[in-house]
């Protein structure tokens, strides 16, 4: 628009010059450019508006198909249902062959190979940017692999979840609250009247968390403020588990769930985790090597590749930095 206006100012005085004299030609010019710049910036105004209101097309169409879905009884009914699978016969051995991912150009994970055993405790480990977070979403089948397949008791990975609401649990770096009670917070995605209060404590009690919880006031009726913002990080982390933990999930994913949280707590949740395992697969993300001793497996990541499986000290005899990084810890 700019270079237009110029242009146009260009020629539109070399008109006036052209036919007219000075006299009369600069002030029908300078008449012709103010009213330019003052209609400029509306139309400006107007062209960005249409281009912010083009590129919003796509995903304002997919948050009313949304809302539709929502609205639909047929679906809330789905969303807000008991998990109805039966936990004792469910597969969920996680088999990830010859995988492949990029967000770009660069692949975040090569050629991947892991096979996790139906009710194994396995810990990621690696270093920073290595995939570890990526491997999980792969898992959950939130990013489908540019190659290679991730299925779940011999399903795809984004099947299974659908097949079995409730199935995985997950727990990320930050995790998401409502602006709502710690108790609507928990049931997030079930109907209110689906699980009773003792099982809720239970949850709270294996997040270690349930102390807190009845020290307050309005315990499971305290707000938790908007992003839980009234608690600190590491009692949204242990709330956060023990939503996770609610459905009884066969596969439980941990993305660094207890970076925010001491060494003792974060001890008893470990062996907590160990405890109610059974049955259930849970593969943790982890740099705090007390989460990964209570592993069954280690898996070293680097590069998105697969560098050293085994115990705890197999993987460390195997992996010079991960030695390095036990050493330091005094382990």
């Amino acid at each position: 628009m700019e270079i237009a206006l110029v242009l146009g100012a260009l020629v539109f005085a070399a008109f006036q010059f052209l036919f007219y004299t000075a006299e009369q030609a600069i002030p029908i010019l300078v008449v012709f450019i103010l009213a330019a710049t003052r209609v400029t910036p509306s139309i400006l105004r107007t062209q960005n508006a249409y281009l912010t209101t083009k590129g919003s097309l796509g995903a304002g169409e997919m948050a009313l198909k949304f809302m539709r879905q929502f609205k639909s009884g047929e679906d809330e009914r789905a969303l807000f249902s008991r998990p109805d699978y039966p936990a004792t016969n469910l597969n969920s051995s996680i088999l990830i062959s010859n995988v492949s991912f990029g967000y770009k150009e660069d692949l975040v994970i090569d050629n991947l190979s892991l096979r996790i055993v139906d009710g194994d405790f396995v810990a990621v480990v690696g270093p920073t940017g290595g995939g570890k977070s990526t491997l999980l979403n792969l898992i959950m089948g939130q990013i489908s692999p540019r190659s290679g397949s991730v299925t779940i008791g011999g399903i795809p990975s984004s099947q299974w979840v659908k097949l079995y609401r409730g199935g995985i649990g997950y727990v990320g770096q930050e995790p998401v609250f409502l602006n709502s009670t710690i108790r609507q917070n928990l049931l997030l995605g079930l109907d209110p009247h689906v699980l009773d209060d003792e099982e809720i404590w239970t949850a709270l009690e294996n997040a270690h968390i349930s102390d807190f919880v009845r020290s307050l006031p309005e315990q499971l009726q305290t707000n938790m403020g908007s992003r839980g913002s009234k608690f600190s990080m590491g009692q949204r982390q242990r709330l956060s588990i023990a939503r996770s933990i609610l459905t009884k999930p066969k596969i439980l994913l941990l993305d660094e769930a207890t970076s925010a949280l001491d060494a003792v707590t974060e001890e008893d949740i470990s062996t907590s985790l160990s405890t109610i395992s059974q049955g259930t697969t849970i593969v943790a993300v982890a740099h705090r090597l007390s989460t990964v001793r209570q592993a069954r497996v280690v898996v070293y990541i680097d590069a998105g590749r697969v560098v050293a499986t085994g115990s705890f000290q197999e993987v460390r005899r195997e992996v010079p930095n991960f030695e390095k990084a036990a050493q330091i810890f005094g382990m």
